[in-house]
C-alpha cells in the first residue's frame, strides 16, 4: 500500500492508494487475449501516481483528483511501447490509456 501526502492551501492531506485494488481494476478490464500477452505475474504490475496530462487517450472529460497508472509488461511492449491503464483512485474506474504506436 502506498501512502500519499500532499499540501493544499496550507493543509496537509494524506491518502492511501490501494495498489492491489488498482491492479485488479486494470486486470479485470483486459480481454482474455490481452491477459495472455502479460509477462510475469499481473499482481506485480507497476502502480504509480499520474497526472491528468500524462493520459494519452482519455475516456472522460472530468479531471479526477487522484490518478493511478497501472503498467503490465507485455509481449508487445518492444513493438508498441508501454500500455498503461489510468484509474481514478476515488471512483475506482478507468479514465484512460497510454497511446501505443
Amino acid at each position: 500500500m502506498m501512502t500519499l501526502i500532499g499540501c493544499s492551501k496550507g493543509t496537509t492531506e494524506s491518502k492511501s492508494l490501494d495498489e492491489m485494488k488498482m491492479r485488479e481494476i486494470a486486470w479485470n478490464s483486459l480481454k482474455e487475449a490481452e491477459k495472455e500477452r502479460v509477462i510475469g505475474d499481473w499482481k506485480q504490475a507497476e502502480v504509480t501516481l499520474a497526472k491528468w496530462d500524462d493520459i494519452g487517450l482519455k475516456t472522460t472529460k472530468e479531471k479526477p483528483e487522484s490518478i493511478a497508472r497501472v503498467l503490465f509488461k507485455t509481449t508487445f511492449d518492444a513493438l508498441l511501447g508501454s500500455g498503461g491503464i489510468y484509474i481514478d483512485t476515488d471512483a475506482n474506474k478507468i479514465i484512460g490509456y497510454d497511446i501505443r504506436m
